[in-house]
């Protein structure tokens, strides 16, 4: 068989585009790469083998024997008319017949071997190359991390195999803090989605890499502050107006958080500070927590008519989940053990409406 210089380079040009493609598949889609290699080891080579056989049924070999001693004429000159077997003359009609002509080829015997192991070669080579049957283990942690990662951030796949290589010791803190910077930023996107707030495939990462202090105070700060958000406590006023008849105010404290950033070991922790009351300092008659609320109570307000500022400072803390009901925000920070990551105030502000006759008159003295 024999090939010209443009068939040859057309086939050179072939086989190493379809090589170049299949390499940039693996080192970044080794999923497709993966079905890629099955599809190549199962339906393309059917398909060449029904080709094959359409192929040779298609062009059935046939030469000319002498009718009367069967000896073949293909090899025979043009000039001669007998037969070199049987001396027969050759121009007579029904002299000569064409008959099926039966030899092995060797070309196509191999042909049909190759065909017939290229699925068995295909299943190992997917199984050498992604021996776990997970594409993602082929993938190298900067490209998992950088273009993995974020389109697949609320997934489980991308953060089993992350779990998997941080276990192995496979994750640098450089890279750990990458991706934790990455779900602070994801959180601070999405912070409408209230179903996020519980992380429940980042949840055992999170955990492992806290263990294993591979997150930065700053990165765990940043995550706390997107997990949290806007959601921290709201004052609401019991009631809003007093008038006639009311004069007892009640002041409720309600945090806004969805579950506990327990991962990291941390949570949110808040105490009352100070309030004050139409600028004035107030001490509450009666408070109290009812689990995560807290409540307090103000008899026989003395206030003029009109509107006054309601003003709760909070101090709070990202604090060790052991030490939240132990110690008071104000001493963690002389207790190394319980030291929280960050501290800062919060100002609560609502506004207690008076009316008359409960308000002294604003001319009186």
């Amino acid at each position: 068989m024999r090939f010209s210089l443009r068939t040859l380079a057309l086939a050179i040009a072939g086989l190493g585009a379809f090589l170049g493609i299949m390499i940039k598949l693996y080192i970044e889609r080794p999923e497709i790469f993966q079905t890629v290699a099955l599809i190549l080891g199962t339906a393309v080579p059917y398909f060449l083998a029904v080709g094959t056989i359409f192929s040779l049924a298609v062009r059935s070999s046939r030469e000319p024997i002498c009718s009367g001693c069967h000896k073949r004429l293909a090899d025979l000159e043009h000039e001669k008319t007998t037969c070199p077997g049987c001396s027969a003359d050759l121009s007579q009609a029904m002299a000569i017949t064409l008959a099926p002509r039966s030899r092995t080829r060797y070309g196509l015997l191999a042909w049909g071997a190759l065909l017939l192991c290229m699925p068995a070669c295909g299943f190992l080579a997917a199984y050498v190359i992604v021996p776990s049957g997970q594409p993602l283990k082929a993938l190298a942690n900067q490209r998992l991390i950088q273009e993995r990662l974020p389109p697949g951030i609320d997934q489980p796949w991308v953060w089993n195999e992350l779990e998997r290589r941080l276990k192995a010791g496979r994750l640098s803190r450089q890279e750990v803090n990458t991706m934790v910077s990455q779900l602070a930023a994801h959180l601070n996107a999405t912070q409408a989605n209230h179903s996020l707030r519980s992380l429940p495939w980042q949840r055992q990462f999170l955990q492992e890499a806290s263990q294993a202090q591979l997150i930065d105070p700053a990165t765990a700060i940043d995550l706390c502050d997107a997990y949290y958000g806007s959601k921290l406590p709201t004052l609401s006023l019991q009631p809003q107006r007093l008038g006639t008849g009311r004069n007892n105010l009640t002041l409720w404290i309600r945090p806004q958080t969805f579950g506990h950033l327990d991962s990291l070991g941390v949570e949110l922790s808040w105490q009352i500070k100070e309030i004050k009351i139409a600028g004035q300092a107030m001490t509450p008659t009666s408070q109290r927590k009812i689990g995560e609320q807290w409540m307090a109570s103000f008899d026989r307000l003395q206030l003029f008519t009109g509107d006054h500022p309601v003003e709760v400072e909070l101090l709070c803390a990202y604090a060790p989940t052991t030490a939240m009901t132990k110690i008071q925000i104000s001493k963690m920070a002389s207790a190394q053990s319980a030291k929280p990551l960050k501290t800062w105030t919060h100002k609560l502000t609502e506004t207690l409406h008076i009316d008359p006759p409960y308000g002294r008159d604003l001319q009186s003295p």
